[in-house]
């Protein structure tokens, strides 16, 4: 007949049958920091036993069911990512990384061509404010391109995920 323990406090020993662990490995765990509590009793070391459990299974178990259960959470968990990247909640790191990266680009070169586009026209100028004027303008063009060259680009992204939603449902 198999041995009935009161569950609610374990010693080394009765962990080692339970889980089928080595008792200094058992031991190492419990007492790693921080270490649980323990009471003596009749000359045993009494561990609460759900601390004591999860402490000695945790993610280092070598029990087939442990192992089995963390690799059911892995692959649920990857799972629910790969549903959200395909749902478009989503998406890879890069393609963002590369959008921005289009994107100051363009704003760079727009803003770094300004003063030769208007080098000749300032120089000609002696009126501070009529320079002032001049520059104003082109910093407005130039950022007008830039809003009109995101909203394009905005506008791009939303038809191909209009597109893959159609696709998707069709």
């Amino acid at each position: 007949m198999a041995r009935q323990y009161e569950l609610s406090q374990v010693t080394v020993n009765q962990l080692a049958q339970l889980t089928g662990e080595r008792n200094d490995t058992i031991k190492r765990r419990l007492f790693s920091f921080p270490p649980i509590t323990a009471v003596k009793q009749n000359g045993r070391m009494l561990f609460p036993s759900r601390s004591a459990l999860d402490r000695v299974l945790g993610q280092n178990s070598t029990l087939p069911s442990a192992a089995r259960a963390r690799r059911d959470k892995a692959d649920a968990e990857l799972k629910e990512l790969e549903l959200k990247v395909r749902m478009g909640e989503l998406i890879p790191r890069s393609e963002p990384a590369r959008g921005y990266m289009a994107l100051a680009t363009g704003f760079s070169a727009r803003i770094q061509a300004i003063p030769i586009k208007i080098a000749r026209e300032i120089a000609a100028e002696t009126k501070p404010a009529v320079c002032e004027q001049i520059l104003r303008r082109e910093l407005h063009e130039a950022l007008s391109d830039i809003t009109d060259a995101a909203d394009r680009a905005m506008a791009e992204l939303e038809a191909e995920e209009a597109e893959k939603a159609e696709k998707g449902q069709g």
